[in-house]
């Protein structure tokens, strides 16, 4: 069986990743993670009745579950390094071979 998290996930980090500052609210333990980081973007959805609806999502990065030392959790923050814009935490969406998605909401 192939290490998916290791062989897969670790390249896409090491190749897209930027530094992240991972900080857990419960208790403040701050994690460094390389992530890729997506800005937000308009993409296109539709209604229930068919109708094309456009909206806004969020800024959100994506991270290998090993990389922090706990589970992520809304109210968590991240601190991009880059740009210094700072974030917190609005879902966690782990797709089942050891990656999470992770939206984001700006601090203002």
């Amino acid at each position: 069986m192939i290490d998916f998290d290791a062989v897969v996930n670790g390249a896409i980090t090491g190749v897209f990743g930027e530094a992240l500052s991972y900080t857990h609210r419960a208790s403040g333990t701050i994690d460094a993670v390389q992530a890729p980081f997506s800005e937000p973007y308009t993409h296109q959805v539709l209604a229930d009745d068919g109708s094309a609806v456009w909206t806004v999502a969020a800024p959100s990065f994506a991270c290998r579950l090993s990389a922090l030392s706990a589970v992520p959790v809304r109210g968590d923050s991240v601190l991009r390094e880059k740009t210094g814009a700072a974030y917190l935490v609005y879902d966690s969406i782990p797709d089942g071979v050891g990656w999470t998605k992770i939206l984001l909401k700006v601090l203002e």
